[in-house]
């Protein structure tokens, strides 16, 4: 595979992280959603190297990451199953600064341990199979990391004049959907009025993995099942979380989610220790918020910069139609009372 982005300086990306000599050019892997993949073989292993992409400005990224690693090796020492992270030689970080700071990518690295597996299927599962990951996310909460975040902080709203000001820019490009994107700000400014809500709800927020859904869980040969990708671990209410993935994991993204599949999560979340509160009226404010982070994430990238490299572009002009054309926020605002009421049924 190739989409004529450069790897990493695989010798640099093995000293930085003491993982032998390279026997081998790396190879691109597929699936990488945000950031790239790559895969290196050295005289001590196979590994995932991961060239990091601009989310956040460059020092917000580091923090929000190195906090996720600590997380992360936190939850594989109480028993959730996961590629095991490589820390630097210099100092026991997660990432790595090699390169140039300010080309598309980044000189952000990081680098696991390979574990041959294979992603499951964005599908509703059987009960079984979605109670096991209930189980694997009881495992992350019961950590009980607090975060020093606060909802209003953990749950942005942006804004009229910021939305406004976006869809400005766009229109001042050459973009097809512009006047698509305008029409669709009044249903943003109500999406967010609805997390505004959310944000005066008092209960301590937990470090979780924050996007546990299909996509970044992996099934090995013998059937164990992997969290994968923890990037975007951070400050979440532990009943949004809950509530966001187990909907997730009953078919909330592809339609009606099934009841039955939203009992069997909460049950193996139940099963593995977690403790479930009643769910509240403004607990999908995470599921929601998230799709709008997404949609403002792929305008900025359609927008182009220095941060972004030409295949990043291209695929975010096409996103964006897309994801307006889903419409996925205007279908969670109509439904939310069904859905809250599934989950405490």
């Amino acid at each position: 595979m190739s989409d004529g982005a450069s790897p990493p300086d695989a010798r640099a990306v093995a000293g930085a992280f003491g993982i032998g000599d390279p026997r081998e050019a790396m190879n691109l892997v597929s699936g990488g959603l945000t950031n790239r993949i790559w895969r290196l073989t050295t005289t001590s292993g196979t590994y995932a190297i991961k060239q990091m992409a601009p989310v956040l400005e460059r020092a917000s990224l580091i923090e929000w990451t190195e906090r996720a690693f600590r997380l992360e090796r936190a939850a594989i020492a109480n028993g959730v199953e996961a590629p095991v992270p490589v820390p630097t030689v210099d100092g026991g970080r997660c990432l790595a600064e090699l390169g140039q700071a300010e080309s598309a990518t980044g000189g952000l690295i990081r680098v696991h341990e390979w574990v041959e597996a294979e992603r499951v299927p964005p599908v509703v599962f059987p009960p079984d199979e979605v109670r096991r990951v209930g189980r694997i996310l009881a495992r992350v909460h019961a950590l009980d990391i607090p975060a020093a975040d606060i909802a209003r902080e953990a749950l942005r709203v942006e804004g009229e004049d910021f939305w406004f000001s976006l869809v400005e820019q766009v229109e001042r490009t050459d973009l097809p959907w512009a006047w698509e994107l305008r029409a669709y700000v009044p249903l943003v400014l109500d999406v967010e009025a609805y997390v505004r809500a959310a944000r005066d709800d008092g209960t301590p927020l937990i470090l979780s993995h924050r996007d546990a859904d299909q996509k970044n869980v992996m099934r090995t040969p013998d059937d164990r099942l992997l969290l994968v990708d923890w990037d975007a671990a951070g400050p979440v209410n532990p009943r949004h979380d809950l509530a966001n993935m187990a909907l997730t994991w009953a078919g909330v993204h592809l339609g009606e989610p099934d009841a039955r599949a939203v009992r069997a999560f909460l049950d193996g979340y139940r099963d593995a220790g977690g403790n479930i509160d009643r769910f509240e009226r403004t607990d999908l404010a995470e599921m929601v918020s998230v799709q709008q982070w997404w949609l403002e994430r792929n305008i900025r990238r359609a927008l182009g910069g220095p941060k972004f490299d030409a295949a990043q572009v291209s695929a975010a002009r096409e996103g964006v139609p897309q994801i307006l054309r889903r419409d996925k926020l205007r279908r969670y605002l109509r439904h939310i009372d069904r859905w809250i009421a599934m989950l405490n049924g």
